[in-house]
């Protein structure tokens, strides 16, 4: 019926307020984002526009974030060769001063399988966390990002792999610092 078709549609539009609210909440409940003003926090994550994590890049303003936003692929251009340089947006995190950084899995298991050392290419001393999604981060992907990212406070940095919704515009898991 006319009306039950009605009712179907209405479960699929996002309200700007909702959306708007579940973004808050993510950055600065789960992700611990702050204020930059008060904190310090610089925040990035790697998406293109199409994806809804560019959305939470962008929604770190809500709650006073400095978003620092890369434009290209994240290996760099490509060298003669076909060469990759994953080192390229690791580069772009420390030369930002980015203290959250967030990737899709299958960018952290590219630099893994590329042997690459972050902490060799790039000053990632502000880099307090680490955060995954778009696909199962693989057990080896955590320990690799933990053997090559900065302690914190002495300890592994904390990785914040989320799983989202991207229906509703936020995450199904996400982080608990």
């Amino acid at each position: 019926s006319a009306r039950a078709l009605r009712a179907r549609e209405l479960r699929v539009v996002h309200g700007h307020g909702g959306v708007m609210i579940e973004q808050l909440k993510g950055g600065a409940l789960h992700n611990d984002l702050g204020a930059s003003i008060a904190t310090g926090d610089r925040f990035h994550w790697y998406s293109s526009t199409g994806w809804i994590m560019w959305n939470v890049q962008v929604s770190g303003l809500l709650g006073g974030t400095t978003i620092c936003i890369y434009d290209g692929h994240p290996a760099g251009p490509q060298a003669a060769g076909g060469v990759q340089d994953w080192g390229t947006l690791w580069r772009f995190v420390g030369a930002a001063g980015v203290t959250w950084f967030g990737a899709g899995a299958a960018f952290f298991a590219s630099c893994m399988k590329a042997h690459l050392e972050p902490m060799k290419v790039a000053d990632l001393s502000r880099l307090r966390a680490i955060g995954s999604t778009g696909s199962p981060l693989p057990d080896e992907g955590y320990q690799w990002i933990w053997d090559h990212c900065p302690k914190v406070d002495g300890r592994d940095i904390w990785l914040d792999p989320i799983s989202g919704g991207t229906d509703f515009a936020g995450a199904f898991v996400a982080g608990n610092r």
